[in-house]
Order: structure tokens, then sequence, then C-alpha cells
């Protein structure tokens, strides 16, 4: 078949079953990514980006690409596909990242981190989910297109980043900056949204992100006077008052804040009726517990602020109480809050305590774009076809954790987390920043087909 000849809904067909076609193409790029060991620890050297920028210009060889490297080995890569210029048609843009966190204790991994290994169906390491399967579908689809000349207006651009687990300042931020035109785009997609569930009728749905929280790092310094263990009434142990202050924070109730995405989503996907206090949220989340309890959680985190203790240091001797304790926290903040509003939060925690100062470290504003009718039906309508016609609905929602898309979203580009598993994935096997990370074979080509139906949607077609 000739693309050109052919109508819109048979391009899309063949394209479909190109990707079929090319399953073991596109997991063998996956586990090449995943080879090229990408930690990034957040303290230079680090990250080494550079690397899968070469296995990605391999894989795409014809394509227009180019790595721009933030400092040496920090590559950010890039690749474009120019359709008929149309001056009515989208520019649409696909983001993913290339560094991973740290792979932690290697004696956990049922399979070395960077092996890329395939066990019952499923491609092991360090980054399989976040978020070099992204990646390889965003690939994977631009080779495809360009391999059948598929017909479409406008142009398409795919980034893959450099720098995101430690806050981007080598990778999206660094071209936000000094490349901006190349975040510049119509629509766009990344990870942070795409998750597979049934709404109360039954029909099958999906959830896309249009907005994202904000993070902070928080240091508390809580002082004290040190002394000798065996006698403890001498001193001020700053351990006693850091526990004090961690039991606070475990019993803070931040007020909920009914975000846009909120007010969307549970009437249609849970068939309930929007709550406007908190007393009925709490409620309404009592229900939703009972219904699909991971849900739940998630409505429950995207209401609110959150602030969680991560890490404690004190000490350096068994025998000695220190003088100083360390307590780092994470916290999350809604669209519509800022620092201000957590900063009221730490002081609530800390209350009548003494000898505790709180430092605050900005890593990602919240931020968001808009949710129409538009927007879902186009989302849908990938999903349908990546599902061989099924009837999908599309709700949006909050992406808890932060992603790259924010620097986008500032420059103009409505950013959309779109990273959907099938919908028969086994969540239990798709947590990230883990021991065993590990993506399915069916989602990452249910991936694929589903971002080459978005990119080939019939309002982007010749």
């Amino acid at each position: 078949m000739n693309p050109n000849d052919a109508s819109p809904e048979a391009v899309l067909r063949q394209a479909l079953d190109e990707v079929n076609r090319r399953t073991d193409e596109i997991t063998e790029l996956l586990q090449a990514l995943i080879r090229c060991d990408t930690t990034n620890t957040g303290v230079e050297p680090s990250g080494r980006e550079s690397i899968a920028c070469q296995v990605l210009h391999q894989y795409l060889d014809g394509v227009a690409c180019e790595t721009l490297e933030s400092a040496p080995g920090r590559g950010n890569f890039i690749a474009r596909l120019e359709g008929v210029k149309d001056p009515n048609k989208s520019s649409l843009l696909l983001m993913g990242h290339l560094d991973v966190a740290p792979a932690g204790d290697l004696t956990d991994w049922k399979h070395p981190p960077f092996s890329g290994a395939i066990d019952n169906g499923r491609v092991y390491g360090r980054g399989a989910i976040d978020c070099k399967a992204m990646v390889a579908a965003e690939a994977a689809a631009l080779k495809i297109l360009h391999d059948l000349g598929a017909p479409f207006r406008g142009r398409i651009t795919m980034v893959s980043g450099a720098d995101e687990e430690t806050g981007g300042s080598m990778g999206f931020g660094w071209l936000a900056a000094n490349h901006p035109d190349v975040l510049r785009a119509d629509l766009g997609v990344n990870e942070g949204g795409g998750r597979p569930c049934k709404n109360h009728n039954g029909t099958q749905a999906y959830l896309i992100s249009p907005g994202e929280k904000g993070r902070y790092e928080i240091n508390f310094i809580v002082r004290g006077h040190a002394s000798h263990a065996s006698v403890p009434w001498s001193a001020d142990n700053p351990l006693i008052t850091a526990a004090q202050l961690i039991e606070r924070i475990a019993k803070l109730n931040p007020e909920p804040t009914l975000n846009c995405c909120m007010l969307a989503l549970l009437p249609e996907l849970f068939g309930i009726s929007v709550p406007v206090t908190a007393d009925e949220l709490e409620e309404t989340l009592q229900l939703l517990n009972d219904i699909n309890p991971s849900l739940s959680r998630g409505v429950r985190a995207a209401t609110r602020m959150t602030l969680a203790p991560t890490m404690i240091q004190a000490g350096d001797k068994s025998n000695s109480i220190p003088g100083i304790c360390r307590l780092i926290c994470d916290a999350r903040t809604c669209p519509g809050q800022n620092e201000d509003d957590l900063r009221a939060l730490i002081s609530e925690a800390i209350g009548g305590l003494h000898g505790i100062e709180a430092h605050v470290t900005r890593t990602a504003e919240p931020s968001g774009c808009n949710w129409t009718p538009e927007i879902a039906q186009r989302f849908e309508r990938a999903l349908s076809h990546a599902m061989d016609g099924t009837v999908v609905r599309a709700y949006p929602t909050l992406c808890t954790g932060f992603t790259d898309s924010r620097f986008a979203r500032a420059l103009g580009t409505p950013m959309y987390g779109f990273q959907p598993k099938h919908p028969d994935t086994n969540r239990a096997l798709n947590d990230i920043h883990c021991a065993n990370e590990s993506c399915s074979i069916q989602d990452l080509i249910f991936l694929t087909r589903a971002l080459i139906a978005f990119l080939l949607d019939h309002q982007n077609m010749d």
C-alpha cells in the first residue's frame, strides 16, 4: 500500500499493524536504552545521558536528529519529522527523559539493573518504566511514520532530556532557557499519566494528567546539647525533639483543595456527586476506598498538600548523645498553592518545639493546562484505535509527582501526562524507583500503538 494514496483510516491501520510486526525491534530498543547506565545522583559526574542519545541516533537513522549537551556527557536528544506545511495543522511535542534514579542495593534485584533482561514477558532494569519505555515508544512511533512515509500535516518533535531525576536544570530546564523553540508546540505528551481503570458504568477509561503538583525539600535542623549517653539527663537530645516533630508531621491534616481535575473526575468516573466541603470529600474518599483503594489514595494525594519525612541523620557514636539532628522531608503542593502556604504548614508542625530551623528548597512548581472536550476526545480516539475499536473514556487527573512538562507549559505548550498501559496490566509490577523495576512487553507495544494513533489523528492527516 502506498500511504499517499490511502485513506487516513487505512494509513493508521497499516501503522498499527507495523507496530505489532516490530515488537522484537521495539523491545530490543528498550533493552539497549536500559543497558546505558544513565544513573543520576545529582552529583557530577552524573547522568551520562549522551550514551543513550547515541543509541537513539543509531535507531532513528534517516530521521533528522541532534544531541544538545548542557555539559560534557549530559545529552538532550531531539528528533523531528516534518509533514506538509499547513498553518492550520498542529505541531506536536513528544517528551521523555533519559536519566534514571540510582539502583540502590543490587542484591535486591532479580536481574542486574542495567541488563535489560527479559523474564516472563517483562523487560527488567532501572528506568524500564521511568522513563525509557516512553522514550522507546516515542522513537519507534517516529521511525514507523518515517519508514512508511505516512502523510500528516504539521511537525512532530521528540525531545528526550537529561537530568529529570534531580530537577531538570541540565535537561529541559536548560533547553527552556537556551533553546526554547525546541519545546514550543501546539500540543504535547509526556510521562505522568495514562492509568487504565473502569468508570462506574464499566466502560474502559484512562486518567490523563493536564497538571501536576509541585515539589519542595525541607531540611529541618534540630539543635540540642551533646552529652555522654551514660548521663542522658544532662543532655538536650535533639533526636527526642525530632521524634516529636515527626509525630506532629504524621498528624497534619492540610485543608483539601478541589482543583478542576478532581471536580471533573469524581462525578464522571465514579458516578458520585461532587464534594464541596472537607467533610464531604472525606466521605467521598471512604466511599472510593471501598470501590478502588489505589485510586482513593491517588485522589487523596491530589487534593491536598503533603509533607513526608524521608531521611534522618544524627550522631557519630552509639555512646554519645548528638548535639544536632537533621530531618529531611518531601513536600508536594497543589496548583494554586505556593511556598507561603507550605511554610504555614511547617510552622504548624513545629508549634512550640524549640531549637528547630526549617530550610525550604524548591524543586518544581505546580503546573497545569486546560482540559477541554476536544482534548478528551483526541485521547479517546487514540486509545480506542490502540484497542482496536473499544469504546474508551478519558478523564483528567492531577499527577502527584513532578515531571519535565512544567518547562514546556511555561513556554505556552499544553502538556498532558499520557503514558497509557495496556488495560490488563499488572499494576503491582509497575513500580518505579524500586528494585526489580520492569515494563511488560505488552505495555510497551500498547503505548507505541497509542502514540501512533495520537500522532495520526484524523485532524492531522492529509
